[in-house]
């Protein structure tokens, strides 16, 4: 190759270096593009999923599991906080408690939200049923009930502590 010719294909691989950045950003945008498309995708078959596996009737089963599992949670730690001398022992104790509990409980998680799906299609099928057979009078006798409820809680409630209050002084005195 002469001079000439090395120069020429030296500018041409300097070229070259030069539209390749702007290629990549290019195919890196497109890139970009196409992984945000399919997050959209997968979040739309997330809520999608999320719908179908909420559940109609027995919601507050789940709402009542997850609030028992925090108190639990709380109660334990407050526990084991509090064990004084016993602490190393209560670790050693958990430590084994989760080697041996952990694998099992991965394997069968699942197994009760299942089971309360069912059910909750079991309770949707009978209702579906019964709405066919109850008089429309017993329904808005249903429906007026339903909404004097929480009325009827908070009276409960307000009610509750003043009379509390009193049952423990007879029981217990002034103290």
């Amino acid at each position: 190759m002469a001079e000439g010719e090395e120069e020429v294909n030296i500018q041409e691989e300097a070229n070259k270096g030069e539209e390749n950045p702007q290629e990549e950003a290019n195919i890196q945008e497109e890139t970009n593009k196409g992984e945000e498309n399919i997050q959209e995708e997968a979040n739309i078959e997330e809520e999608a999923n999320k719908e179908e596996e909420s559940l109609k009737y027995l919601d507050f089963v789940q709402a009542a599991t997850v609030y028992a599992r925090a108190s639990f949670s709380k109660l334990y730690l407050f526990a084991k906080d509090k064990s004084g001398p016993f602490k190393p022992g209560v670790n050693t104790v958990e430590s084994r408690f989760k080697s041996v509990v952990r694998p099992v409980y991965n394997k069968f998680q699942p197994v009760p939200n299942k089971v309360l799906k069912f059910a909750d299609r079991r309770v949707d099928a009978y209702v579906t049923v019964l709405d066919r057979i109850v008089p429309p009078i017993v329904k808005r006798a249903s429906i007026q009930a339903y909404s004097v409820a929480p009325g009827a809680a908070r009276a409960v409630a307000s009610y509750l502590p003043l009379h509390t209050k009193r049952l423990f002084k007879v029981l217990y005195g002034d103290g």
